[in-house]
């Protein structure tokens, strides 16, 4: 009977976990900033071969398959290929969470120039959620678990800049986390002359207090250099969503 051959495979499909299909990965270079939704991959993908993953630039643009072949081949056999090197997080609502760093040559923290964020979701199949390469250099650090959340802090090497991802995580998998709700949030309670600086969030740090204290800035001046306050943020986390609970401006004098 055929319709009841079709009924184990009908089943498996609809016992499918949510991040199957659903779950969406961040892309930050100096060149793209977008969203897209890749499938699982070995871990092997990503270590292998890491020039093969540069979202800006082709290892070989425009080469035959004979001298990609090549090239791929004088890379591998070079000290100028990147070198990826698996850390475990930790673990989320059962998702086990890692990170993969990507170093230019020899492993050192001088050379540390791309990052990615893996989820484990099978015998070796794994989920990038989270792909940054470096825009101004050194500045990258290990993730972190915060509760539920993942948190990414990567210094860009100019002055308190950072380039942050959060990632809130249920059962089904991760959402990233939009910060905009915050900085509308300290937008609202500034004086007409202070403005918001969204130099730094320091996600982490906040979601463990539950309190953002976000930079501020003279609508006159074009650099932070402190004595303007800052905006105090209080929120907590709904189904993946930041909700304000409060907020107020601290001008930092006694």
């Amino acid at each position: 009977m055929r319709g009841a051959s079709l009924l184990p495979g009908l089943l498996l499909l609809l016992a499918a976990p949510a991040w199957a299909s659903d779950w969406k990965r961040t892309i930050v270079t100096p060149k793209v900033n977008c969203a897209d939704s890749p499938p699982p991959h070995r871990l092997a993908y990503f270590t292998d071969f890491p020039d093969s993953l540069d979202y800006d630039e082709d290892y070989c643009l425009l080469c035959s398959p004979q001298q990609r072949k090549a090239r791929e081949a004088a890379i591998r056999n070079s000290n100028d290929g990147l070198r990826g090197e698996v850390h475990a997080i930790g673990t989320v609502q059962g998702f086990a969470v890692f990170d993969i760093l990507y170093y230019d040559g020899p492993v050192d923290p001088a050379k540390l120039v791309w990052k990615s964020i893996a989820v484990r979701v099978g015998p070796d199949q794994y989920r990038e959620i989270y792909h940054y390469q470096a825009i101004f250099g050194p500045g990258i650090q290990r993730s972190t678990i915060v509760g539920d959340i993942v948190a990414s802090e990567s210094w860009l090497g100019a002055k308190t800049m950072m380039a942050e991802a959060y990632f809130w995580f249920d059962q089904t998998g991760p959402t990233r986390l939009d910060t905009q709700p915050v900085l509308d949030a300290a937008a609202r309670v500034l004086p007409k002359d202070i403005g918001v600086y969204a130099d730094s969030l320091r996600g982490a740090e906040a979601f463990r207090s539950g309190t953002f204290r976000v930079h501020t800035l003279g609508r006159d001046s074009y650099l932070w250099a402190g004595g303007w306050g800052e905006a105090e943020v209080k929120v907590a986390i709904g189904k993946g969503k930041i909700v304000v609970t409060g907020a107020r401006y601290d001008t930092g004098k006694p």
